[in-house]
């Protein structure tokens, strides 16, 4: 299988490990308004490396491709944002979230087959 990486499309999402996070920090906080929460600028090529490299992926192919461009990035204006660890960090992210889904599985596998 071959998937395209687009490299002029930009993105600063966060992966929902890390915006549970966030949601958690700002319900104990006196935040108030909209708060853009938004990590490192990647493009969708760098997030498909990066997940192959981390989930050890053999496929699919990843084939570079300079349209469509596209920025969806997020930013603020905010100076009082909260900055969490990892936060520009989007490889720790994808760490994080493959730790907690093996995490996950296990305890789910006990669950299943012990009842």
């Amino acid at each position: 299988p071959q998937v395209l990486g687009y490299r002029n499309v930009w993105w600063n999402g966060l992966t929902a490990p890390l915006v549970a996070d966030y949601l958690v920090e700002l319900a104990y906080t006196r935040h108030t308004g909209i708060m853009h929460l938004f990590g490192a600028r990647i493009t969708k090529y760098g997030i498909l490396k990066q997940t192959q490299e981390v989930y050890r992926w053999n496929f699919p192919h990843i084939i570079p491709s300079s349209v469509p461009v596209s920025d969806r990035t997020l930013s603020s204006v905010r100076t009082d944002r909260i900055l969490l660890p990892n936060t520009f960090d989007f490889r720790a992210q994808l760490e994080e979230m493959k730790s907690l889904e093996r995490r996950f599985e296990s305890e789910w596998r006990k669950s299943v087959f012990q009842s």
